[in-house]
This record gives structure tokens, C-alpha cells and sequence, in this order.
């Protein structure tokens, strides 16, 4: 983030004649953002998954993230008893997952259903209600409260701002950004950043360990 507030100030120095260009690197720079933070959230949640998997630590994760995957997993199959109402086929379907009762039970060897994607799934955008959503299903409950805490500011209108601001600029005609936006806008993705750093550290290191850190 630090290169593209240096990219934008360069931006900044070009002539009044060259301003659509200026626009542009401003508007790309919160783009950019938005999308490193997607990345970050959705690799911080897949390193730790896989971490787990390999060191053999299953005992150690939050039953509730062992759940959500569970739960993912039979989604369809009860879906389509919904729809069909066919026991025999929900049964033997049931039948052939053996290996949720491992995911279930906390074992230490977890099976190759416990993915990190699955956790992020349709929710690693970095809006407040995917934030919540997704924190909550590795078994971090009020993250929004407690990036606030860390960063002595409200997260819930830090994050709105900057998708507010993103959701506009996608528009066929977006608002100007000046540079004392995009340097805002970037510092407060940043400290946001930091800030799900350091809460998430502190996860990996109760449920997995130190070691399984790899951010």
C-alpha cells in the first residue's frame, strides 16, 4: 500500500492538462487496495488451514470452524431431500462422507475437506458483513469490536468508507478522488490490515500454534 501512495503522489505532480491521468492512478490505487485486501484475507485464512493440516494440530482448531465445513459439505444433499424427498438418497449420500465424523470429533489428523477456501468461500470480500461472517466461522467472534479496541476508532465506519468509496468510483461516472482521499483511504486499509494481523496471530498461536504462522 505504501508503493501505491507513493505511485498516487507521483500522480499528484503531473500538469492541471494531464489531470484524467492523475484520476486514474487515483481511482487504480483504491482498486488495487481493495483487491490486496481481499488477497491477504483469503491466503491469512487458507496458510493457517493448511498449517494445521500438515503439523497434525485438528485438536487444536475451534469447533466451530470444524463445524462450518461440516455443514457445507451436507448442505446440498439436504438441500436436494428438500426437493425430492428422497431418503434412500440422502442416507447412502450421508453414508459416503466418513470422513466428517474425523472433522467432527476434533482429531488431530484432519482429512483434505478441512480447506481454507471453503472457510473463505463468499465471504473473503472485505465488506462488514463478510468480515464478521467469515471471522466467526474460524471461532473469532466480535472482530469488528475488537479491531476497533486496537485501533482506538470505529472498524464498522472505517470499512464502509472505503467501500463506499470503491462502489462509487464503479460507476460510469465516479466522484473525483484527491490525493488526501487515497492517502486516507490506503492508511486506513493498512491499519486495518495490521490490525486482523495481530488478532489472527494470536488465533493461529491457540489453535494450531506459533509455527503455523506464515503471514
Amino acid at each position: 500500500m505504501d508503493f501505491l501512495i507513493k505511485k498516487a503522489r507521483r500522480a499528484q505532480r503531473l500538469r492541471a492538462s494531464d489531470s484524467d491521468i492523475r484520476d486514474l492512478v487515483f481511482q487504480s490505487s483504491v482498486f488495487r487496495t481493495g483487491a490486496a485486501v481481499e488477497t491477504y484475507i483469503r491466503l491469512l485464512i487458507e496458510s493457517w488451514a493448511q498449517e494445521v493440516k500438515n503439523k497434525a494440530r485438528g485438536h487444536l482448531t475451534p469447533g466451530e470452524c470444524r463445524a462450518f465445513i461440516v455443514s457445507k459439505r451436507l448442505q446440498d444433499k439436504f438441500s436436494r431431500y428438500a426437493f425430492n424427498g428422497d431418503e434412500k438418497e440422502l442416507y447412502m449420500a450421508l453414508r459416503a462422507e466418513t470422513d466428517i465424523v474425523v472433522l467432527l470429533g476434533g482429531n488431530a489428523n484432519l482429512p483434505a475437506a478441512f480447506d481454507g477456501k471453503v472457510l473463505h468461500q463468499g465471504a473473503a470480500y472485505p465488506s462488514n458483513k463478510n468480515i464478521k461472517k467469515l471471522f466467526a466461522r474460524v471461532g473469532i467472534d466480535n472482530i469488528l469490536g475488537r479491531i476497533s479496541a486496537n485501533l482506538s476508532r470505529d472498524a464498522e465506519v472505517l470499512i464502509e468508507s472505503f467501500q463506499s468509496v470503491r462502489t462509487a468510483l464503479a460507476h460510469a461516472a465516479p466522484p473525483t478522488v484527491t490525493i488526501g482521499d487515497v492517502e486516507k483511504l490506503l492508511g486506513d486499509s493498512k491499519a486495518l490490515v495490521g490490525s486482523i494481523d495481530r488478532i489472527f496471530y494470536k488465533h493461529v498461536a491457540a489453535h494450531g500454534g506459533r509455527d503455523c504462522w506464515t503471514s
